[in-house]
């Protein structure tokens, strides 16, 4: 009837995690994982209302970045609960550290590999613009972030090896700034 329907479904990872985005391929549900730490302060500021979600966050600088490609048929069994790094089906790459903002294209080719591209920053001490609420004192994001001193972001595109689970190429495209 093409109705659409879906279950909630939990992943589990250690610690505190942050999992912006994600894509889809044919056989994949691509995920990037970034082990996070969790900001008291800014976490009782978003209870209370004075501050955003992200603020209770911060990314671990010495932690690391994986890539999780989950396959689909996990979904399609009627797993409820996934534990993403000791599932056997579930293929973990870990990568140089970034912070993903949003997957574009993501498809897999002949020979298997998977291909993706996503907006990202090495940027290890992004605060995800809240060091800059205060100055912008009511002004819409677009008028009072000064863009040229925030780390550039880039467009890069990744070649995983899902036999080996590793990188098999990573090239930027583009950059701002």
């Amino acid at each position: 009837n093409g109705a659409v329907t879906s279950k909630p479904v939990s992943l589990k990872v250690p610690g505190v995690a942050l999992m912006h985005d994600s894509a889809l391929t044919e056989n994949y549900v691509i995920l990037s994982w970034n082990q996070c730490n969790l900001d008291s302060i800014g976490g009782l500021k978003a209870l209370l209302g004075v501050g955003a979600l992200a603020g209770a966050l911060a990314l671990d600088e010495g932690g690391k970045h994986v890539i999780l490609c989950i396959p689909r048929s996990l979904f399609e069994s009627g797993a409820t609960d996934i534990d993403a790094l000791n599932d056997e089906r579930i293929k973990r790459v870990e990568s140089e550290f970034s912070f993903a903002f949003h997957f574009g294209n993501a498809y897999e080719d002949e020979q298997g590999q998977l291909i993706f591209d996503r907006i990202e920053t090495d940027d290890r001490k992004f605060d995800f613009g809240l060091s800059m609420m205060e100055e912008m004192e009511g002004r819409p994001i677009w008028e009072a972030i000064p863009w040229n001193s925030m780390e550039p972001y880039k467009l890069v595109r990744y070649q995983l090896d899902l036999e080996n689970e590793r990188v098999a190429e990573r090239k930027e495209l583009c950059a701002t700034g």
